[in-house]
């Protein structure tokens, strides 16, 4: 209880005092929440401190990240790196904490856009109750038509790759979503 307690101190500000944009995400299984602190932005650069909470009904999967970002704009184009604490609760009482090491792709045109996200957490990055875990793979992909001033249409795909020591890997919390998302 505690550390839920503690946990959610840590994410809540970050969806309230959101400096860039917050996101809501839904699909019939899932709810993701979104929010995004940009503490520097110049010509070239722009940093972020973000938060991504996501509830899975059916399969009571938990997932909660803290991100760090840094993304270097390239006219239309934005290119990063980042690092971001993962942790993954699962039903059957297993828990699944990583550290992954990401890349940031962007693409806008006027009024729509797409961006890409791979992480990717070895074996040392990576904690779990389960000792087979080997390295998780985080891809996300999202396509954006801005509908108001300040809002955007989401259509993404995530998925979360779990690589296990002689085993088949395993997919975990794959989804589709639609969603809006809005810039302050």
């Amino acid at each position: 209880m505690i550390k839920k307690l503690l946990l959610l101190s840590l994410v809540l500000p970050l969806f309230l005092f959101a400096k860039h944009d917050v996101a809501l995400k839904i699909n019939n299984e899932n709810l993701i929440l979104d929010g995004n602190y940009n503490f520097q932005n110049s010509n070239s650069s722009e940093y972020y401190l973000g938060t991504n909470l996501q509830i899975k009904s059916h399969e009571g999967l938990n997932q909660t990240d803290l991100v760090f970002k840094v993304l270097n704009n390239l006219n239309s184009y934005k290119l990063g790196m980042g690092l971001n604490t993962s942790w993954l609760k699962i039903k059957d009482a297993k828990n699944i904490f990583s550290i992954p090491i990401n890349l940031y792709f962007s693409y806008s045109m006027e009024k729509l856009g797409f961006d890409l996200s791979l992480g990717y957490a070895p074996e040392i990055l990576t904690k779990t109750s389960n000792k087979d875990v080997s390295g998780i793979l985080n891809t996300k992909i999202e396509g954006y038509y801005n509908i108001i001033p300040n809002g955007d249409f989401l259509v993404g795909y995530k998925n979360n790759l779990i690589f296990l020591s002689g085993q088949d890997n395993k997919s975990i919390n794959e989804t589709t979503y639609l969603g809006i998302r809005f810039y302050f």
